[in-house]
């Protein structure tokens, strides 16, 4: 990580999502690896943000070159985390320049 890049860091959300509705914290996986993006997810659920009940996900939009986005894998990932009780409930976030997810977490 480049000093100044918050990608895979949570940070508190200072400005609505569009389409997505708001959070109260972000995490952006911009530029990650399916594997970079589990790992960043589970230590977020690990030590979820204190002031945080939401969590907007951000990930890269698709770049039209027909490869796989992070969108499935986290989706399946953070389903998995729904199971497992560590979250709430997700919904999708895409609109102009947001694509990922909004965690809701338990509590």
């Amino acid at each position: 990580m480049t000093e100044g890049d918050n990608t895979g860091t949570i940070r508190p959300i200072v400005q609505q999502l569009g389409d997505g509705g708001d959070a109260d914290a972000e995490l952006a996986l911009l530029g990650k690896t399916a594997e970079q993006a589990h790992q960043a997810i589970d230590a977020m659920l690990a030590d979820p943000p204190a002031t945080a009940r939401t969590v907007a996900i951000r990930l890269d939009p698709p770049a039209g070159d027909g490869r796989e986005t992070l969108f499935q894998p986290v989706g399946r990932h953070l389903k998995s985390a729904i199971a497992d009780g560590r979250i709430s409930a997700i919904r999708p976030i895409a609109s102009d320049g947001a694509v990922g997810f909004i965690v809701t977490l338990p509590g």
